[in-house]
C-alpha cells in the first residue's frame, strides 16, 4: 500500500512538473518576443512585475509546533497523551499559476515532529519523548484575494501525505539517564493530513520573500499497535523562504 501511495504521489508531482516546464517554455518564448518589441527596457525582472504569469520555484524552512492528540501506547511504560514540542520543516516548492488569483503549489518537505510527556508524577518517574521525521508532500491550492504587486497576501489549503523516514523514542529515567530506542514500530509509515494557512510575499527585493503560517490537521491514526487507541498529529508550521 505504501508503494502505491508513493508511486501516486510521484506521478502527480511529475505531471505538475511537466505542466510547469511547458508553461515555462511558453513564457520564455513570450519574453523573447517582448524584448524584441520593446528593446532592453527596464531592469525589473518580469516575474516580479507579473508573478501570476510565470512558474515560480522556492526554498523554505522554519519551525513547527506539534501535538499528538489522543493516546499512544509506550511499551513497558503505559498509554499516555502527549504534550506539544518544537520541531522543524524545510524543503522545496514550485508554484504553477492557474489564473490571476489562483495557483497550485506542490511542495517537498522534510518535517520533524516531536511530542513529549512528563511522567514525574507517575510511578514511572521519568519522561518520554517521541521524534518522527517525515518526507511530507503537500499539494496546496493558493488564492490571492488582492492585487499581486508589492506586498501580497494569500490563503492556501490542501491535502498532505507524510511518509515516515525514521522515528526515535527518548526515555529519560528518574536518575537523569537517557535511553534512545528505535521508535519506528510505534507509528505507522504513512500519515495523511489537511493543511490550511495564510502567507505574505514581499516583492520589493531581487527575490520574493515569503512567510507562511499553516495548520496541519492529521487525519490518520498513527498508532501502529493493536491497542485500539487513536493518536493524530496536530501541528503549526511557521516557515519563511524565497521564490524566483
Amino acid at each position: 500500500m505504501r508503494r502505491i501511495l508513493v508511486s501516486l504521489a510521484v506521478f502527480l508531482l511529475l505531471a505538475v512538473v511537466d505542466t510547469a516546464w511547458a508553461q515555462e517554455a511558453e513564457v520564455a518564448s513570450d519574453e523573447v518576443a517582448l524584448e524584441e518589441q520593446d528593446g532592453a527596457g527596464d531592469d525589473i525582472p518580469r516575474w516580479a512585475r507579473e508573478p501570476w504569469e510565470k512558474v515560480r520555484f522556492g526554498l523554505k524552512g522554519g519551525g513547527t509546533w506539534s501535538v499528538l492528540h489522543g493516546q499512544l501506547p509506550i511499551p513497558e511504560v503505559g498509554t499516555f497523551g502527549f504534550d506539544g514540542d518544537f520541531g522543524f520543516a524545510a524543503g522545496f516548492s514550485f508554484e504553477v499559476p492557474v489564473s490571476h488569483s489562483f495557483s497550485v503549489q506542490p511542495e517537498l518537505l522534510i518535517v520533524r515532529k516531536h511530542a513529549e510527556i512528563d511522567l514525574s508524577d507517575s510511578e514511572y518517574m521519568g519522561s518520554e519523548k517521541l521524534s518522527v521525521n517525515y518526507f511530507e508532500i503537500p499539494l496546496l491550492a493558493k488564492w490571492y484575494p488582492g492585487e499581486r504587486r508589492g506586498t501580497i497576501f494569500s490563503l492556501q489549503g490542501g491535502p498532505a501525505i507524510g511518509l515516515r523516514m525514521d522515528a526515535m523514542r527518548e526515555s529519560r529515567r528518574e536518575d537523569g539517564s537517557i535511553v534512545d530506542v528505535e521508535g519506528s514500530t510505534l507509528v505507522k509509515a504513512t500519515d495523511w493530513g489537511l493543511v490550511v494557512g495564510a502567507g505574505i510575499e514581499f516583492h520589493e527585493f531581487i527575490w520574493a520573500l515569503t512567510i507562511d503560517l499553516r495548520y496541519n490537521h492529521g487525519l490518520s491514526n498513527i498508532d501502529n499497535s493493536d491497542s485500539g487507541r487513536e493518536a493524530r498529529w496536530r501541528a503549526l508550521y511557521f516557515v519563511a523562504g524565497v521564490t524566483w
